[in-house]
């Protein structure tokens, strides 16, 4: 299952990439893999926080464990 969706996920991204290298907009792959990464990262961290407060809403948190 998550490789499935890993890989369609990003298959826009994927033919967007390869049509840009072949026009060799190389600084355009670059940023769009940098902001995919970045995106992902925030989505992903700000998603646990936001579920992890919903969980433990009147607790104390304790997020080095």
């Amino acid at each position: 299952g998550g490789l499935l969706n890993a890989t369609f996920g990003n298959a826009t991204e994927m033919i967007i990439s390869i049509y840009a290298l072949k026009h060799g907009m190389v600084r355009v792959v670059q940023q769009s893999l940098l902001g995919s990464i970045l995106s992902n990262m925030l989505l992903v961290l700000g998603g646990a926080f936001f579920c992890g407060g919903i969980v433990h809403y009147k607790k104390d948190q304790v997020f080095n464990k």
